[in-house]
C-alpha cells in the first residue's frame, strides 16, 4: 500500500478481498471506493509530499491497517509451529474439565487407544481421567507424548485470583 508521501494519484478502486475467519472459513469483503483525484503536491528539502482530503486520508489509512493485520495473521499461522485450539477446548479446560480426558476427547480418541499409545493399563488411565489416581511424572508425559501436546498443557487451569 503507497504511504501519504508515495502517493501521487488515487484511482477508483473497489476490490473484493478473501479473508479467513477465526475458525478457518473465508469470507469476502468488499473494500470501499475512494475517489479519483489529483492530490495538491507540497515539496519539502527531503520529500514531495501529497495533500489530500481527510476521507482519503482516512479511507487509505484503515485500508492500510487492514492490509497490515492481515498480513500479520498470514505470517503467525506458517511461521508458527504452534497449533491454534479452539475456543471450546478452552472454555471446558478453564471449567475444570479434568485435562487427560478433554484432550483425549479432543484428539478423538478412545480410552483404551490413548491407554495402548501411552503403555497404561485401561484401569489407570480411567483412574487418572477420574480424578482417582496420582499421576507420576512419567506416566504424565508417555500421555502427553501420545496426545502431541507439552506436560504443562496437561496442568490443571486454575482461575486467577480476582485484581484487587
Amino acid at each position: 500500500m503507497p504511504t501519504a508521501y508515495e502517493l501521487r494519484y488515487l484511482k477508483p478502486s473497489s476490490r473484493v478481498l478473501r479473508n479467513q475467519n477465526h475458525d478457518g472459513h473465508s469470507r469476502q469483503t468488499t473494500r470501499r471506493r475512494i475517489p479519483a483525484m489529483k492530490p495538491e503536491t507540497v515539496t519539502t528539502e527531503d520529500a514531495e509530499c501529497a495533500i489530500a482530503p481527510v476521507k482519503n486520508y482516512d479511507a487509505l489509512h484503515d485500508d492500510s491497517e487492514d492490509a497490515a493485520d492481515a498480513e500479520a495473521q498470514r505470517l503467525s499461522r506458517t511461521d508458527s509451529d504452534q497449533e491454534t485450539i479452539p475456543a471450546a477446548l478452552v472454555d471446558r479446560l478453564c471449567a475444570g474439565g479434568n485435562p487427560v480426558r478433554t484432550w483425549r476427547e479432543y484428539r478423538g480418541m478412545s480410552p483404551a487407544c490413548l491407554a495402548m499409545a501411552a503403555d497404561l493399563p485401561d484401569h489407570h488411565l480411567s483412574s487418572i481421567e477420574s480424578g482417582n489416581a496420582p499421576i507420576s511424572p512419567e506416566t504424565l508425559r508417555r500421555i502427553a507424548n501420545a496426545l502431541r501436546i507439552t506436560v504443562d498443557d496437561l496442568a490443571p487451569v486454575e482461575d486467577p485470583s480476582p485484581l484487587d
